[in-house]
């Protein structure tokens, strides 16, 4: 199964414990990923979780904006 599929599914079950006592966090500060994971819809899903993204844009997807502008 491709891993660009499940990483929602992934990003979703994170449990990362808090600086201190309480509940563990529940969404990771930010994602770090190769040009796999450059798809429209992953990009949207992390920003409305408030995720930041470092995630190189493939080259039909630059290729795409600048015809578009």
């Amino acid at each position: 199964m491709n891993d660009r599929t499940q990483a929602e599914a992934v990003i979703g079950k994170i449990l990362v414990p808090g600086p201190g006592p309480g509940r563990p966090w529940t969404r990771p500060a930010h994602v770090v990923a190769d040009k796999g994971y450059s798809a429209r819809t992953f990009r949207v899903y992390l920003r409305r979780r408030g995720i930041k993204a470092t995630v190189p844009e493939r080259l039909d997807q630059l290729a795409g904006r600048r015809r578009r502008r």
